[in-house]
């Protein structure tokens, strides 16, 4: 697929979903004594589809939300759509509909009282320090789980408080971050080991992947008995969320995310509950400020 112009991320991205996610097809399919790609039929997939609706999120006992049950679905879309050209077979989603893509009605961020307890949670040895700093560098730049896992040593000015990084499509920003941000990496780069990646496995001196970021988040939640989002992009959520309702305009938060349109910024991520909604309108009316 990656020959054929997907791009690394998002090819990552399906693996994850169809071989390595607690609700994989493969296991599932396994466990049916379905082993090869040439035996999969259409109603095996419809019956992993209506399993999946009533299959409940390990971490906090919700039922999955339709958003994740269309990422499932596009993935295996584009895996058997992909297999039916390359080995000149039957393509079993076929006759099963792709996904809609609806409009974001809820915001995807984390909360910021969940950030601060998991915060709390974070010890003083070199594991605690590393995600510390993660946690923080998350949610004030906005950063993309690829990006954070991309950083190199040289890549990182903590004095000056900011930070060079390569994120989707190879291209490069700069992040800026506040003094309690800037605290905690320089505790970080006191004791890290002098390795080129910025963030990296304490045991193994490798860079964190993507997935090894999720699953530190995923601990960190779970040992402060958070069962709200903490996947790493619900960050960048929050960080954009926070920014305007702090007062920040939308064309710098535009740049600051990456984001080549502004209206990628409002579609995706400037998302409100009717409450939220109605205290911007108290704090920003212009009736306000008649005399």
């Amino acid at each position: 697929m990656i020959a054929d112009g997907l791009k690394q991320k998002t090819a990552d991205w399906y693996g994850w979903l169809l071989s390595e996610s607690p609700a994989n097809a493969v296991t599932w399919l396994y466990r049916r004594n379905i082993y090869e790609l040439k035996d999969v039929k259409t109603d095996d997939l419809r019956e992993y589809i209506v399993e999946l609706r009533t299959t409940r999120n390990s971490r906090t006992g919700n039922l999955l939300s339709q958003h994740t049950i269309d990422d499932y679905l596009q993935a295996l879309h584009r895996f058997f759509s992909w297999c039916a050209d390359e080995f000149e077979r039957a393509n079993p989603m076929k006759r099963i509909a792709y996904p809609k893509r609806q409009a974001n009605e809820e915001p995807k961020a984390v909360a910021l009282e969940d950030v601060s307890k998991m915060l709390a949670t974070c010890g003083d040895d070199p594991i605690g320090i590393r995600n510390r700093a993660i946690l923080l560098f998350l949610l004030d730049t906005g950063c993309r789980a690829g990006g954070l896992c991309g950083l190199k040593t040289s890549d990182v000015e903590v004095t000056k408080k900011r930070a060079i990084v390569t994120e989707k499509g190879n291209r490069t920003r700069v992040l800026l971050y506040v003094d309690r941000t800037r605290d905690a990496l320089q505790q970080w780069v006191d004791l890290r080991s002098p390795v080129q990646p910025f963030f990296y496995n304490v045991e193994t001196l490798e860079a964190l992947t993507v997935g090894g970021l999720r699953a530190i988040l995923r601990n960190i939640a779970r040992r402060a008995k958070v069962t709200g989002r903490v996947n790493p992009h619900s960050f960048r959520h929050a960080f954009a969320r926070e920014y305007i309702r702090n007062g920040g305009d939308l064309a710098s938060l535009s740049k600051r995310m990456g984001h080549r349109q502004s209206s990628t910024t409002i579609e995706s991520y400037i998302i409100f509950t009717e409450q939220e909604i109605a205290e911007l309108q108290e704090r920003y009316s212009p009736v306000n400020s008649l005399k």
